[in-house]
């Protein structure tokens, strides 16, 4: 049996708009964010008191796939690479996140 975190959810948004929706953490994470988090190479932190995440955007395809390391953080438990990926099929966005090990 597999420990990987694996969640696929719908919202109403054209892929794009759902990309740039993801990308804009401060909107939907963390109001305490440094960095960036839209295209390949970007880094950003994200802090929730004592915790923390390095984060280092490796994939960026506007509409379609996002990838992220996390490279550093407060707890083991997030140390693995998040990817994402977006489709669309009736009117709405499918965002699919899998958190694997490096």
């Amino acid at each position: 049996m597999s420990r990987d975190y694996n969640c696929t959810i719908a919202v109403k948004a054209n892929p794009t708009q759902t990309f740039h929706a993801i990308c804009d953490i401060p909107k939907w994470w963390a109001t305490n964010f440094e960095g960036r988090a839209q295209i390949a190479g970007d880094r950003f932190t994200v802090r929730f008191g004592k915790t923390y995440s390095v984060i280092k955007v490796s994939e960026s395809d506007p509409g379609k796939k996002l990838t992220w390391i996390i490279e550093k953080s407060y707890l083991p438990l997030f140390k693995n690479r998040r990817s994402g990926t977006t489709r669309e099929s009736f009117g709405r966005s499918w965002i699919r996140m899998i958190p694997r090990s490096p």
